[in-house]
């Protein structure tokens, strides 16, 4: 009896150690980690694929409800890191509490004794939707392509994320960017294992991932975990303490109080967030949000670090009817990411500038779109699709977007040096950007300031009532 139960271990333990050679492993403090390969979306001709541990716990799982999140208990036998974990709490379904995990894609070749910079992405969705589940932010193209590793998190959305309930320490009631400061701390201690080199790390984010990436800027970790940054259209929230959403919430959840709101499901909350319509912001703690980002800057804090951000031309046909896009291009996106600049520039900030306007029909979501917000991204990642029922990715397309994933990559690789074209001046002087995929460019064209910041001067003078960390 005992030679069969030694014989069938010693099955079990030969086929566990042929699985984890045949797939790629790392080793870090915490346990062993077995991913898998991935080759990039779409991109036939491409033969290479990346490694991708997929699922990774950056945080003890699942976090306590509203509580900051703690770093993750070791594990004793390889972990399987093969799959996608959900997606945080948010409308979409398929979505769970235990959603702390990230994703990390490595060129083949990486390793400790060759290590790769690291591209590290904060996902958007107005702070209430998104994951590094979705396939349009796989990392595998980047790195296959361009020789970077890249990490994609999850974090908490809404409700769960940023509660501002009146019972937390004021430090705390912003938990969604906690988990994204712990998934970089995860990334600065973790990913020379991968063959990441932990001292060249550029966080990159757009829209709510953009603004996160601005608030780690103002509001920097010591000592500083990233070396460059890279916001996409990034956006103005408007803050206030915005308990009356907490308030609310509790009003349609019958309680009174924040262990009453601990005790009901997460699908009942989501019920009533979802059936009421209400909406969660962060709240100006200080420590990971800091409501006025000019003062960020001008007292020295923000961190001085290489910056390249952009907008989309058209970020507003998304949003409002086309009488009114514009406005709100100007309004919530250009405008604001143009005060950032020259504000930053002033202080001797290294600052570069783009704006996107390629156009194509396979990823165009109703006609007359144009370049809307969160065009890029699939530019960016290379996961457009090759052909759907909008049309088929044009020549144009293809070379564009690895003409921008080697820009972001190049950029991440040696940030100082700058993404290729002539950085923002002091105000008035070299006030230029680069403009992608204009009238069908496959690169990029240089264009004056003016372009795209033309009416930010009459938005200032007419909206000078508004609260001065809305134009930040």
């Amino acid at each position: 009896m005992h030679t069969g139960i030694g014989k069938k271990f010693l099955v079990l333990l030969y086929a566990s150690a042929s699985f984890a050679l045949a797939n790629p492993t790392v080793t870090i403090p915490s346990g062993t980690i077995v991913g898998t390969t991935l080759a990039p979306q779409n991109q036939p001709t491409v033969t290479a694929k990346a490694n991708a541990y997929l699922g990774v716990p950056f945080a003890k799982s699942p976090p306590e409800r509203f509580k900051p999140p703690e770093k993750p208990e070791a594990w004793t036998t390889p972990l399987k890191a093969q799959e996608y974990k959900p997606a945080c709490i948010q409308h979409d379904p398929g979505n769970s509490e235990d959603c702390l995990y990230l994703n990390v894609y490595t060129p083949p070749d990486a390793s400790p004794s060759n290590k790769k910079s690291v591209m590290f992405w904060i996902h958007g969705g107005n702070l209430q939707n998104g994951s590094a589940v979705m396939p349009v932010y796989s990392g595998s193209s980047l790195a296959v392509n361009e020789d970077v590793i890249v990490v994609t998190i999850n974090y908490r959305l809404s409700i769960f994320g940023f509660s501002n309930a009146f019972k937390l320490p004021k430090g705390e009631r912003n938990v969604g960017f906690l988990d994204q400061r712990l998934a970089l701390d995860w990334v600065h201690h973790n990913i020379e294992y991968f063959g990441g080199e932990p001292a060249n790390v550029t966080l990159f984010g757009e829209s709510a991932g953009g603004y996160s990436v601005k608030q780690l800027l103002a509001n920097p970790p010591s000592p500083l975990p990233f070396r460059a940054a890279i916001l996409q259209s990034q956006q103005t929230l408007f803050f206030g303490e915005a308990h009356w959403s907490w308030l609310r919430a509790l009003k349609h959840l019958n309680c009174f109080d924040l262990a009453c709101v601990k005790r009901r499901s997460w699908e009942d909350i989501k019920d009533v967030i979802e059936s009421e319509k209400i909406g969660f912001r962060p709240e100006n703690d200080g420590v990971t949000s800091y409501d006025d980002i000019r003062e960020s800057i001008e007292t020295g804090k923000f961190a001085n670090v290489p910056l390249m951000l952009g907008t989309n031309k058209d970020e507003g046909t998304v949003f409002v009817k086309p009488i009114l896009d514009q406005l709100v291009t100007d309004l919530i996106f250009t405008c604001p990411t143009a005060r950032i600049a020259d504000y930053a520039a002033k202080r001797d900030h290294k600052i570069w500038r783009y704006r996107y306007s390629g156009v194509f029909s396979n990823i165009t979501p109703f006609p007359h779109a144009g370049a809307w917000h969160g065009v890029e991204i699939p530019e960016v990642f290379g996961t457009y699709p090759l052909e759907n029922e909008k049309g088929k990715a044009t020549e144009e397309q293809v070379e564009l977007s690895a003409y921008m994933q080697h820009v972001w990559a190049s950029f991440a690789k040696d940030p100082s040096a700058g993404p290729g074209w002539a950085k923002v001046g002091k105000y008035p002087w070299n006030r230029v950007m680069a403009d992608f995929g204009n009238r069908g460019s496959t690169n990029h064209k240089m264009i004056p300031s003016w372009k795209t910041d033309h009416a930010c001067e009459v938005l200032y003078k007419l909206s000078k009532d508004l609260p001065t960390r809305f134009w930040w």
